[in-house]
């Protein structure tokens, strides 16, 4: 998926835009920033592509031309800084929660528990492999002593915003990140208790979330812009917004 959000109150800028690859969990958050960057910076173009974090990091060795990159952990920036891939060293930008989410009438107050279910029959994740959404909700399974009771029911998403399209879909239940459900397209589904709950993050490692600015990028300037603005006070605000630490 591919977007461009640019506010240029009436000037016209035909020069290539800052191309950020970002994690599925952002998109939405993303949008938000992005305008208010733009209140600050209205002739740059940002362009947003999305996927997995370690398809994404494949892209980037690959010859992608991003110019930052967003990931949902710290490892696959810290991949691309050691093969001299990134201008810097990774920055971590904000920290995500998982959650149990539904659309039906489940016992979320029993937690992990309820993965055990009879009536539970499949369980969306995020593909452990590239996603790191997917990775700790394994790693919570397994903490949980639920994961080989279990493993018959799961069902892997290539990304952890496609989990959500699983769970509305046929999948019984899902792993996905709370940031999702502040989106604007699932308020309906933002009733802590009834359509998600938070895991309990002592089952997982945090899932702290890393950005770099990338040596092949072709409009540093302009990039540098926005890979500040992602540190800024404001930004850490909005990033609060969307259920981020």
């Amino acid at each position: 998926m591919a977007f461009i959000l640019n506010s240029t109150r009436g000037t016209t800028d035909a020069r290539r835009p800052v191309r950020v690859a970002i994690a599925s969990n952002l998109g939405s958050v993303m949008e938000e920033l992005a305008a208010s960057f733009n209140e600050s910076y209205p002739g740059i173009k940002i362009e947003f592509i999305t996927g997995s974090s370690g398809k994404l990091a494949a892209q980037i060795i690959n010859g992608a031309p991003f110019d930052i990159f967003l990931s949902a952990d710290m490892r696959n920036p810290e991949i691309l800084y050691s093969m001299r891939l990134a201008g810097e060293r990774p920055r971590a930008y904000a920290t995500g929660t998982l959650i149990l989410f539904t659309t039906g009438e489940l016992p979320l107050r029993k937690a992990m528990e309820l993965l055990n279910l009879p009536a539970i029959k499949r369980i969306a994740l995020a593909d452990p492999v590239t996603a790191p959404y997917g990775k700790a909700a394994v790693e919570s399974m397994k903490n949980a002593g639920v994961y080989t009771a279990v493993y018959p029911k799961l069902v892997n998403a290539p990304t952890v915003s496609e989990v959500i399209a699983y769970t509305r879909s046929g999948a019984d239940i899902g792993f996905t990140a709370l940031s999702l459900l502040k989106s604007p397209w699932m308020k309906k589904y933002d009733v802590r208790g009834k359509y998600w709950m938070e895991v309990d993050k002592n089952l997982y490692a945090p899932v702290k979330q890393g950005m770099v600015i990338l040596a092949r990028g072709r409009r540093r300037e302009q990039a540098r812009a926005f890979y500040e603005f992602l540190s800024s006070a404001g930004a850490k605000n909005i990033f609060k917004k969307y259920g981020y630490e």
